[in-house]
This record gives structure tokens, C-alpha cells and sequence, in this order.
């Protein structure tokens, strides 16, 4: 799991950059940063191309945080 922000601290890529990368206004991708909203699928296709599969739409939601509660 790698969440986009740990990725692009990793990356050493700023969010603005990320976006330009892939296609996106960099709006987008700070308010995907800043309120944790799931991304449009649309956008999540191009996240997960532009950090060569290693951010994937599970990453936005929080699995282990609902599975310790079943």
C-alpha cells in the first residue's frame, strides 16, 4: 500500500509536478492531498499510470481501518 502523498515524498515530486505529469490541473491533485476525497476513476486511471502502478485505488480508502471493525 502507498499512499500518494507517502509517494510523492518518496518520489521527491511535488504534487503540482505529479499532476503536470499526468494530465491533470494541479488542483486536482491538492484536493485529493488536502480532504482525502477518492479520486474520479478517470483521475485514478491516471494516478496509477503516472506512479507506475504503485499508488492503486485502495490506497484512498482505509481497508484496515474497516476490517478491524467487522
Amino acid at each position: 500500500m502507498m499512499h500518494l502523498r507517502d509517494w510523492l515524498t518518496r518520489e521527491g515530486i511535488t504534487p503540482s509536478a505529479f499532476a503536470r505529469k499526468c494530465g491533470l490541473p494541479p488542483s486536482t491533485i491538492n484536493r485529493i492531498l488536502s480532504d482525502g476525497r477518492a479520486p474520479t476513476d478517470e483521475v485514478m486511471r491516471r494516478i496509477i499510470v503516472g506512479s507506475h502502478g504503485e499508488v492503486q485505488p485502495n490506497d484512498f480508502f482505509p481497508i484496515a481501518e474497516l476490517l478491524k471493525g467487522a
